[in-house]
């Protein structure tokens, strides 16, 4: 990657953090950030107020990237086909760290640096894009031999564009060294369903969610496999223990309705669907779902409504599909397939020592699939760990044109051209932003933040604070602009702010015990024209 400005690349010194530490924490707060004589208790209503403490936080650490390759150290989260390609990147779920998600790249001894079997030309016709990436998938067990994520990666490659078979071996070949690894578990279990081997899948679903209880994604798997496997009472008693613990699961409602309609609990099936119906009512499946059961009900008429409402998302769904089908291009498709197991095996590669491999394969991903988010997210963390602040705005300037109103990386470029001593840049890039969206209220106060502690100017973050409170006039809003307030030497406004925060939420003693600071220190101002102190 060049560097645009070679001055910038020793901002930070010489920085030899590892892919995966620069994520999370990639970001400190950079030299020639001036940080204003804030008074204490500010900063005491600041460090109070989760919502205020997360615009903070982004200053102090970034948010760009965020777990992208931090989890290469604690395993992979790929559950399921589609589970694994929406978890990428995106920080859903926390990894474990216990046995079933043990990680052999600890053991593996940092290896001469290797490059990936990438094919001299990028490869664009469906054939060459996955010769090359079994290329890579194979390269990554032959070199990391003792690695299960490495095995994991080959297996999950084999299943989703080679051979079921094949990857069923390998997934079998890494339950016997662990027989508690969940995602060779899932994928056993996946490979079990689409063979009709539906007792299977069951126990292999039901290992992989003994083996790691709190991912309720995998319980619903485990409650449809036994759905279709006609274990009803199982399938039940799985479901509603998912919404026990999340009654808002949309999925687990229409599938637990699914079983009590079979189950000829016909009342209760109806409740879950309507459930599911309010959050999920362009869903055709819930209301095909609540025309069998009104039906059996006797009620015709609710029957009709969901049988019309069925009708008409039906229309939708094959417009869509149609229009799919006409915009579909099967060769682009596998690019973004297999640039998404790009970034998983570029993870790998880093957890086995093997770090500029884990760049040039995200570099290829990113170039194979000009949408890909979660390769630029790495390659902007790989940039910040190595100190070279430009070549990271550079990836993130180009997520910001994928995701336009997606504050959060306006925010970490901000950061950055602040730790380079150009917060105009940062000014810009923010005040830009609020322009263009008005009513973004983390964007609001994030530009308040950025004149309160960058710019030294709090006249203006009360300006932004006072927005923010007109989008959302929530507690911690009002105690952001008491914050504001103070600062910029306004008690008698601050003290007025922060007993809007205690009317809000009367409970929370910090606010009280803030408001009673600020009311001590206003009463100890010393008083005009030669009278006494307080």
């Amino acid at each position: 990657m060049s560097e645009h400005d070679p001055s910038a690349n020793d901002v930070n010194g010489s920085n030899d953090d590892t892919l995966a530490n620069s994520v999370g924490t990639s970001s400190r707060m950079g030299t020639g950030v001036r940080r204003p004589n804030v008074p204490s208790l500010a900063v005491g209503v600041l460090a109070t107020v989760s919502l205020v403490a997360a615009c903070v936080f982004h200053w102090l650490r970034s948010e760009a990237g965020k777990e992208t390759l931090q989890r290469a150290a604690n395993g992979m989260d790929t559950s399921s086909v589609n589970e694994r390609r929406t978890a990428i990147g995106q920080g859903a779920d926390a990894r474990s760290t216990s046995a079933n998600q043990t990680s052999t790249a600890s053991q593996t001894p940092v290896a001469a640096e290797v490059t990936p079997p990438l094919l001299a030309i990028p490869p664009q016709a469906s054939p060459d894009v996955l010769h090359e990436g079994r290329l890579v998938a194979d390269q990554l067990v032959e070199f990391m031999p003792q690695s299960l994520e490495a095995k994991e990666m080959q297996a999950r490659f084999e299943y989703e564009f080679g051979d079921t078979t094949r990857a069923r071996q390998i997934w079998q070949s890494v339950i016997d060294v662990n027989p508690h690894y969940v995602y060779a578990l899932v994928g056993l279990g996946d490979v079990a369903t689409i063979e009709g081997q539906l007792q299977a899948a069951v126990r292999y679903y039901r290992q992989a969610v003994l083996a790691d209880p709190n991912n309720l994604s995998r319980q619903v798997t485990l409650g449809i496999a036994l759905l279709h496997a006609a274990q009803l009472d199982d399938a039940k008693q799985v479901l509603s223990g998912v919404l026990a613990r999340d009654p808002k699961n949309v999925q687990a409602h229409v599938e637990l309705a699914s079983v009590l309609a079979q189950l000829q609990e016909l009342e209760a099936a109806r409740e879950h669907f309507e459930i599911a119906l309010q959050s999920k009512p362009e869903l055709a499946e819930i209301h095909f779902g609540l025309i069998n059961v009104y039906r059996r009900l006797g009620n015709r008429e609710k029957a009709a409504h969901h049988q019309a409402e069925h009708a008409r998302l039906q229309k939708d769904v094959v417009a869509k599909r149609e229009r799919g089908r006409r915009e579909y291009n099967d060769d682009r498709a596998i690019q973004f397939d297999v640039g998404k197991l790009y970034v998983d095996m570029a993870r790998v590669y880093l957890a086995g020592g093997f770090r500029k491999s884990a760049e040039l394969l995200l570099l290829r991903a990113s170039r194979m699939e000009p949408e890909n988010v979660d390769a630029r997210q790495a390659l902007a963390a790989a940039a910040v760990g190595q100190g070279k602040p430009f070549d990271a705005i550079r990836w993130l300037s180009e997520i910001s044109e994928l995701r336009p109103d997606d504050v959060t990386f306006v925010r970490e470029m901000a950061r950055l051209y602040c730790q380079i001593n150009r917060p105009d840049d940062a000014e810009k890039l923010l005040t830009s932003f609020v322009a263009e969206r008005p009513q973004h209220l983390v964007a609001r106060r994030a530009l308040a933040m950025f004149f309160l502690e960058v710019r030294s100017q709090p006249e203006r973050a009360v300006e932004h604070a006072q927005a923010a409170i007109d989008l959302s006039p929530t507690a911690s809003s009002f105690a952001m602009l008491a914050s504001m307030h103070e600062a910029a030497g306004n008690l008698q406004q601050a003290i007025e702010s922060l007993k809007k925060a205690v009317e809000l939420e009367p409970r929370n003693s910090s606010y009280q015990q803030a408001l009673a600071l600020l009311r001590e220190g206003s009463d100890a101002k010393p008083v005009q024209n030669g009278g006494a102190q307080q």
